[in-house]
């Protein structure tokens, strides 16, 4: 039997995408893919941030490629899997990130500008790269990676129910997406975080009384917020050999908050 410490070994010399990867969750996982060997494409839309993360990558020793592209935009997400293809030479490792909720969070004050541009982006934006990325796939296998949400699978605190209504399909996506594609060798698993510790979540947990961020951390058995890093390791371990028996899932990362 394969020892599970060497499992990210598995991952020396692979290429992953990670998109919404120049700041939170999705630079915390690709800078923890890299540092296992892995050669990791870097997506944001904002080139000061993303040439930033780029460069801590490298500074670290990792192999890291920018490239600015809208996820929600189909001709932004065809050029970006094809410089993948130029930069690397294939894709082993997709991890669908970007995204993030916007507007209130109440249904009958929601802008409709709002709830397009949630859907667009979570969503329809991680089904365009899920289409790309099997298509790179399908001949040789390999790995995706939705990053999800609590708000996908339970009522949220913070979350609007646009993000949350997202976030399910991201959750359903990823277990259709199993089930078509394992005959072809590819992986399709969800990471459901938690409220985790980056600077959207913050501003709106911190904008909320002491007594209700008391009962949002009482209602978390571990009784404190996910870091970032700690989603990240959840990544590294789906992408690498330690699961690869494990297809169409969707791991909880929430502190005990599902239970």
């Amino acid at each position: 039997m394969d020892n599970p410490a060497a499992s990210s070994n598995s991952l020396r010399g692979k290429t992953g995408l990670v998109t919404g990867s120049s700041r939170g969750i999705g630079r915390a996982i690709a800078e923890a893919l890299a540092s296992c060997g892995v050669r990791v494409a870097m997506n944001g839309r904002s080139e000061g941030p993303l040439e930033a993360a780029v460069a801590a990558v490298r500074r670290a020793g990792g192999t890291a490629h920018g490239i600015l592209a809208d996820v929600g935009e189909e001709g932004d997400v065809r050029r970006m899997f094809d410089e993948v293809v130029h930069t690397f030479g294939r894709l082993d490792i997709l991890v669908n990130n970007a995204g993030g909720g916007h507007g209130v969070r109440e249904l009958h004050r929601l802008d409709v500008a709002d709830l397009w541009q949630v859907i667009r982006v979570d969503l329809v934006g991680t089904l365009l790269c899920c289409r790309e990325g099997v298509r790179l796939m399908i001949s040789s296998g390999g790995c995706i990676i939705n990053i999800a949400s609590q708000a996908g699978r339970m009522p949220s605190e913070l979350a609007g129910p646009h993000y949350a209504a997202a976030k399910g399909g991201v959750i359903a996506l990823t277990r259709q997406l199993a089930r078509d594609y394992g005959p072809a060798g590819i992986r399709v698993n969800a990471i459901a975080p938690g409220i985790t510790l980056v600077d959207r979540t913050i501003s709106k947990f911190e904008a909320r009384s002491p007594e209700e961020r008391k009962r949002m951390l009482d209602a978390i058995p571990l009784g404190r917020l996910a870091e970032p890093q700690e989603v990240a390791a959840v990544a590294v371990f789906l992408a690498s050999d330690a699961s690869r028996y494990i297809t169409g899932a969707t791991i909880d990362v929430s502190g005990g908050r599902s239970a």
